[in-house]
């Protein structure tokens, strides 16, 4: 059996308010008045159990940028990412960009409230991914 070895990520908050994107995606369908207080946010140790690397990637250092809808039960939606086109990607680096949207679609998150009951929203969740991620 492969040797299972231990996988850093590098996360970094995006910029507080420099994009107020994510806040308007909030489920319309809500007709509650309350505000939402805190955005859904990534369970990290969820994150890295759910990685799945099966073989050597020699991939390059990027910053991916991803969309997630969260659900109200803490769950991924959908993950997209956003600036795929920005990290001018070899294969290799696709592969590895394709296990981290696997592992973010199967994530546990905690989930945006309103008020005190548990909304869907959608954030966007920058990803330090180094070089050989899977090694």
């Amino acid at each position: 059996a492969p040797k299972t070895e231990a996988k850093k990520v590098a996360v970094k908050k995006a910029a507080p308010k420099t994009n107020s994107n994510s806040d308007r995606e909030i489920n319309s369908s809500n007709s509650s008045s309350a505000p939402v207080s805190g955005k859904a946010r990534l369970d990290m140790n969820s994150f890295m159990q759910n990685i799945a690397c099966t073989k050597r990637i020699r991939n390059k250092p990027m910053a991916a940028l991803f969309e997630i809808k969260v659900t109200s039960g803490g769950k991924a939606q959908t993950v997209a990412l956003l600036n795929g086109d920005d990290l001018k990607m070899s294969s290799r680096d696709k592969e590895i960009i394709n296990i981290v949207t696997k592992s973010l679609r199967n994530s546990n998150y905690k989930p945006a409230k309103s008020g005190d009951v548990y909304v869907s929203t959608t954030i966007t969740k920058k990803l330090n991914i180094p070089s050989y991620f899977c090694s």
